[in-house]
């Protein structure tokens, strides 16, 4: 009874502590002698809470501090760990954290699932996959009743390719719940990625008794999971039953498309064009729809009448891989050999699965193009289509085997013509009009690089076991070989490594990657000089052929031989082609370092914590760094060199651009999250930081017995979160892609804006609101042209309508409008664009647009052929710059973006303006060159000449309805005459600055993306090639 009662006091006790350090923070006060002394109440509950408080603040060195004091007085308790583990991650401190979500686990097994969440949570924003299959695998044996673990476990190996592994979480969880529909969809998905069709189609089978059959997501999923099954004619069922569903009216155009493209894959002409036409007559901006007219071409022989529909798509959709392959198969009837392999490699990138017709239409572009008689080809050049034409037309072994590449073509040929309409990763051969799906899925090269990238899952003697698998699968293939000596490489076992990629070697002298491994070895090995030598050799051998992966690994070896030109030659290249090249950064930091260029190595660094926040901060545990402690705290130059080194001895022989792997002291595999250089940004490890803070208090509150309600001051959000450029305090906050940097523009329409003074964003404002405007307009040009006509003179609109365009007097005209709107809440994402190329909204004077058109006629045959077109921009006086001033200087521009809102769509020829791309740059540095005395509001003829007479990049803008083109501020531009039958409505407003451009920011302010264009052209950032 005495126990009880004395547990109940220092229950009592530890309560009251607890409840009084949180009025002390709500008031700001952490440190003082009273708050100290609560620190010392037993059980390391208040040191724990103070520790929360900390990291909320941002004074992270402070917080880990309290978590270690806290965990020496209470060694035992799992919520102690628990709120440990969060603290630790909010700080940082990531590897410490799962170490701590881990005890709690271990102490009280009731603590395992939270812990599980938190750390799933974690490891799986790092990229720490390995991490997370670990966890997963425990809770699963665990909690083996539990299916929120099997579908998590499922979803992982999905995501990773593991398609076996998937299926097995996803039976095992339908074990569980056997009327789970969902759990039925997904096995049927994973069986069809298996090519177990009946199976799959089963599955389907099975989803469909259980639940509303008809509900249009349902019905969608089910049509999808068919033709991923080749039961073609069901999923065309489905397909059509949601066409006729008043429900799904904003997907008709896409399920047109899709009915179109199984009447392509089955030669119905007919049915396809009727399809692309209906889709098109619901949205004309539909891609799909285009390139179903663009493959029909192709398919009737209409080669050159295929691009137009084609490039349409590709521009309303430069992923849509379809269209590259057809694009591609246009270029290869008409002969244009470099068109074709250059849309087969967009093609091949963005499809998802082997696209084996892409490797086809190759095969027979190097034949056609070589044009020699009796060649025989080694298997390298048939790898990859071997199975799949065999599949196509069987019982031609011998020819394959004889390696004839003229009669190879013709199989190829054949095999072409089963495929019918057919350009996708879903294949199927055409026999008396139905279709049967393929059962050929993958290749040598697709198979051996699937089994190397499963290193992000699977322990790394699994990983080569399946390597060997395809080795032994495709004997004559240097490929799997070769992606086996990579892996080893990429362990640090270099003698197995060399053996491999040397056998890779002896089975095709030409195999790249072979030499470029080799040449990682001799890097590791110590052997520099060897290692240029090694790296030579096999650029000579690719008859002088280089490509990024030379470009890093002789780049490494040039910096350590201390050849500091050649090695920034090769490191720049490397980063600008593959953005996410995570090694090439830390060697050109290192590189920095070394020239004594120790402000870029900072802007390396500072990039690389927010890429690569785990590889820092487990590099930065072992030598004894701190990278991220209290504010205003930084590493030296020589602990950022020390990380950097650290990073690249844990990378081993890894330095890949999208399977980034390394190993911690203790022999820990871990991966780098990988982000496309044109592609989204995933969530941050610490966008939910508050979120989990919360939590980690809740959780002690609930410890001493205090309820949720007293959850008031000190948890509320009152703080600014320090972002961790603003911790590490190592240089100015710069415009990166990631995500804490911007919010709208993705990296390629960043590296875009730098280089050509333009982006074009998709889909700002929607199609209904610009029509209204430009009805109101029309009606107002009929109606009252004095009081809506700049400039009108009584006489030009009479008899004016817009339906009618022999009542269009004028080539052009500027319609004054009446309507006034935010910009952030009619076209947010422009908005957030704007932003973020302008350096945030406090810079930003422009906030409403308003319709004040620019409405450019479309003329008649004859008329079009009489007007002069801009032509080179030094042959037409209509090239000018927006809103010139007299005495201009470029470090007094006021206004920051030059906009296109497009309210009317805009075909080639349509009346789009057209940019000078290089002019940008030529013109800040006439501008500061020649200090105010150009003139470009009467520019002079030789003016322009000077300027643009040598411009090749000149861009016609085309595009949809509510789409918004963003300009550089001195972006030279021209009209063009509209040869279409449609007038051409765009607004053209300047984006006005609550101050100057600036050329020169003090310390600690960032510099926008327009002033690093200009600081760019006028060579005051050295950035060497590298963007930063």
């Amino acid at each position: 009874m005495r126990d009880q009662q004395a547990k109940a006091m220092v229950r009592e006790w530890t309560a009251r502590a607890v409840a009084q350090l949180r009025r002390a923070a709500a008031t700001g006060e952490l440190e003082s002698r009273a708050v100290e002394r609560l620190l010392e109440v037993p059980g390391g509950y208040t040191r724990m809470l103070r520790a929360v408080e900390y990291a909320r603040r941002g004074q992270r060195a402070k917080a880990r501090a309290d978590v270690d004091r806290a965990l020496e007085q209470a060694p035992f308790n799992p919520v102690i760990h628990l709120v440990a583990g969060v603290v630790l991650h909010a700080t940082r401190d990531y590897g410490r954290s799962l170490e701590q979500l881990w005890r709690a686990a271990e102490f009280n097994p009731r603590a395992l699932a939270k812990a599980c969440q938190y750390l799933l949570a974690y490891a799986g924003s790092l990229g720490w996959d390995q991490d997370v299959r670990e966890a997963l695998e425990k809770v699963c044996l665990a909690e083996p009743d539990r299916i929120v673990w099997r579908e998590r476990a499922a979803q992982m190996y999905v995501r990773c390719r593991d398609y076996r592994a998937a299926l097995r979480h996803v039976k095992a969880a339908l074990r569980l719940e056997p009327g789970s529909r969902s759990l039925h969809m997904r096995a049927a998905r994973l069986h069809a990625a298996l090519a177990e069709y009946p199976d799959a189609i089963a599955a389907v089978e099975a989803a469909l008794e259980r639940g509303d059959a008809d509900a249009p997501a349902f019905v969608r999923e089910v049509a999808e999971a068919f033709t991923e099954a080749g039961a073609i004619e069901r999923a065309r069922a489905r397909y059509q039953q949601l066409i006729e569903d008043p429900r799904e009216a904003a997907a008709r155009a896409g399920d047109h498309v899709t009915l179109g493209g199984f009447a392509l894959w089955a030669l119905d002409r007919d049915e396809a064009r009727a399809r692309a036409e209906a889709a098109l007559a619901i949205d004309e901006s539909c891609a799909g729809g285009h390139r179903l007219l663009g493959a029909l071409a192709v398919l009737e022989g209409q080669h050159e009448a295929a691009i137009a529909p084609l490039e349409r798509a590709l521009e309303l959709d430069p992923r849509d891989y379809e269209a590259h392959v057809w694009r591609a198969e246009a270029a290869l009837r008409l002969a244009d050999y470099g068109a074709v392999h250059q849309h087969l490699h967009h093609a091949s990138m963005k499809a998802d699965g082997l696209l084996f017709v892409a490797w086809m239409l190759r095969f027979l572009a190097v034949t056609y193009q070589n044009d020699l008689p009796d060649v025989i080809v080694g298997p390298h050049r048939t790898e990859e289509i071997e199975k799949a034409a065999l599949e196509l037309c069987p019982g031609e072994e011998a020819l394959f085997a004889s390696g004839a590449e003229r009669p190879l073509a013709a199989l190829v040929e054949r095999a072409l013509t089963r495929l019918g309409g057919n350009r996708t990763t879903i294949a199927t051969a055409l026999d008396d009009g139905a279709l049967t799906r393929l059962v050929t899925r993958t290749g040598a090269r697709f198979t051996s690089r699937h089994a190397l990238q499963l290193i992000r899952v699977l322990p790394p003697d699994d990983v080569r076991r399946r390597l060997t698998e395809v080795v032994d699968a495709y004997p004559r293939s240097s490929l799997p070989v070769c992606h086996r000596g990579e892996l080893e490489l990429w362990l640090g076992r270099l003698k197995p490594a060399r053996v491999d990629l040397e056998r890779a070697v002896s089975i095709l002298a030409q195999t790249r990657w072979a030499y470029i491994g080799m040449t990682g070895i001799d890097i590791l090995e110590g052997q520099l000089e060897r290692a240029v030598e090694t790296s030579a050799h096999g650029v000579t051998v690719m008859k002088n052929t280089e490509g990024p992966s030379v470009y890093i690994y002789r780049g490494e070896a040039l910096r350590r031989l201390g050849r500091y030109e050649e090695a920034l030659y090769d490191l720049t290249r490397s980063v600008n082609i593959h953005r996410s090249r995570v090694s090439a950064w830390v060697n050109l930091g290192l590189l920095y370092a070394a020239r004594g260029q120790h402000e870029l190595a900072r802007k390396v660094y500072g990039r690389l914590a927010e890429q690569a926040p785990g590889l820092l901060a487990d590099a930065a545990a072992e030598v004894g760094v701190t990278l991220w402690g209290d504010p205003g705290d930084a590493p030296t130059l020589a602990e950022i060199v020390a990380v950097l080194e650290r990073s690249l001895d844990m990378m081993r022989g890894n330095r890949s651009a999208t399977c980034v792997t390394y190993f911690t002291a203790a022999g820990k595999l871990r991966h780098i999250e990988h982000v496309p250089d044109d592609g989204e940004v995933p969530s941050g490890p610490h966008d939910d930081d508050a979120r989990d803070l919360a939590q980690a208090e809740q959780m002690i509150l609930r410890a001493v017995g205090l309820p949720a309600a007293d959850l008031s001051p000190a948890s509320e959000p009152s703080r600014r979160k320090t972002t961790d450029i603003e911790a590490l305090r190592f240089c100015p906050p710069i415009s990166r892609p990631v995500k804490s940097g911007l919010r709208a523009i993705n990296p390629g329409e960043l590296a875009q804006f730098l280089e050509r003074g333009f982006v074009h964003l998709r889909g700002c404002f929607s199609r209904q609101v610009a029509n209204e405007w430009v009805e109101d307009a029309g009606r107002r040009l009929v109606a009252e042209p004095e009081r809506c006509v700049k400039g009108y003179d009584g006489r030009s609109l009479a008899g004016f309508s817009p339906s009618d365009p022999a009542t269009w007097t004028l080539e052009r005209l500027t319609y004054l409008g009446q309507r006034r709107v935010r910009i952030d809440e009619f076209a947010p994402r422009a908005w957030e664009a704007i932003c973020d190329l302008l350096g945030g909204a406090d810079r930003i004077a422009t906030r409403i647009w308003t319709d004040d058109f620019v409405v450019n006629f479309g003329v008649t045959p004859a008329r079009a052929a009489a007007l002069r077109e801009p032509g080179r921009p030094s042959e037409s006086p209509n090239w000018h710059i927006d809103d010139p001033r007299e005495g201009m200087r470029v470090d007094q521009l006021r206004h920051g973006l030059i906009v296109l809102c497009l309210f009317s769509d805009i075909a080639p020829g349509g009346g789009g303006t057209l940019l000078a791309c290089e002019s940008p740059g030529k013109i800040a540095r006439m501008l500061a060159r020649e200090g105010g005395e150009v003139d470009f509001v009467r520019p002079r003829p030789e003016t322009v000449a000077s300027l643009l007479a040598d411009a090749r990049d000149i861009h016609e803008v085309a595009g949809s309805v509510g789409d918004v083109i963003l300009m550089h501020p001195l972006m030279a531009h021209a009209a063009t005459v509209n040869r279409s039958s449609r007038i051409r409505w765009l607004a053209n407003p300047l984006i006005e600055l609550e101050a100057p451009l600036q050329l020169h920011r003090d310390e600690g302010d960032a510099y926008s993306v327009v002033e690093r264009t200009l600081r760019r052209a006028l060579a005051l950032e050295a950035y060497e090639g590298a963007i930063v």
